[in-house]
């Protein structure tokens, strides 16, 4: 049975990071911030059936949650990105809210871990 990935890989987050704990306080307060606006660009581009934006769009988040030590959303979003690429519009916001679940359930994760590498 294969083991289900870790909302939050801390080591990974950590080893991408080369141990450099400012970088990662930086990276989540980065991430914090934009996170807003892109999640409600992503949503006007699915309202909008804007197909080759939604891939893009999941391909942005694959790369910033990978690099963010978050193996499940990355994957959520990589979903998403496929679904744009195919112009899979029924299966786009299954996958969107996937996306926003995998999300808010890394944020605590993230946010203590960062709180807690910091000091």
């Amino acid at each position: 049975m294969t083991p289900t990935p870790l909302v939050l890989d801390a080591a990974e987050l950590l080893a991408r990071l080369e141990n450099d704990r400012e970088l990662l306080s930086e990276l989540v307060a980065i991430f914090k911030q934009q996170l807003p606006g892109q999640i409600s660009s992503l949503r006007k581009n699915i309202d909008n059936r804007e197909m080759p934006a939604i891939a893009v769009a999941g391909h942005t988040f694959k790369g910033m949650l990978s690099n963010l030590g978050a193996p499940r959303a990355a994957a959520a979003a990589a979903r998403l990105e496929e679904f744009g690429k195919e112009s899979a519009i029924d299966k786009v916001g299954p996958a969107f809210i996937e996306l926003q679940n995998e999300i808010s359930l890394l944020m605590p994760e993230l946010e203590s871990y960062a709180a807690q590498v910091s000091t």
